[in-house]
């Protein structure tokens, strides 16, 4: 049987994800404003402050260097290009969004949210196949399991 080819990409933040955070924010101080709730402004303070620094801790993560070799390990590298292996905790799709979750060597939990504007389609295409062909092998050899 054909080993599955390795899949290298990168992750950078999305700039669609930042402007979708910050038009929120905008929507939810215009309904503060509009609600007359007392001390709107405290309220339209605190969500301006908590966006700008969502925005800003996001902006500034840097870009992840991913790569889901043959053998089926996962490699990431850091912005400062620091390497680390990695295994796959989990993984989701929704419509051309897709997140994984992968947990360092060193414990560190690691999301990312792969989206139309970071990571190209065809890249991104291969890998959910991938994945999903690994989630049925697996419910496979689980089923193969059972007495």
């Amino acid at each position: 049987m054909k080993s599955a080819q390795a899949i290298a990409f990168e992750v950078a933040p999305s700039r669609r994800l930042v402007y979708l955070l910050v038009s929120l924010a905008l929507a939810a101080m215009l309904a503060v404003t509009l609600s007359g709730v007392p001390h709107a402004d405290i309220w339209r303070g605190m969500i301006l402050l908590g966006t700008v620094v969502s925005a800003t801790r996001y902006a500034r993560t840097g870009t992840w260097r991913v790569a889901w070799r043959e053998d089926g390990t996962w490699g990431v590298a850091d912005a400062r290009s620091v390497a680390s292996e990695a295994t796959l905790a989990g993984w989701s799709r929704i419509g051309h969004f897709a997140a994984l979750r992968l947990t360092l060597a060193s414990g560190r939990r690691l999301s990312l949210l792969l989206l139309p504007d970071n990571v190209d389609a065809v890249t991104r295409r291969r890998l959910v196949v991938r994945l999903a062909r690994g989630e049925a092998a697996q419910a496979a050899a689980d089923v193969s399991l059972l007495p």
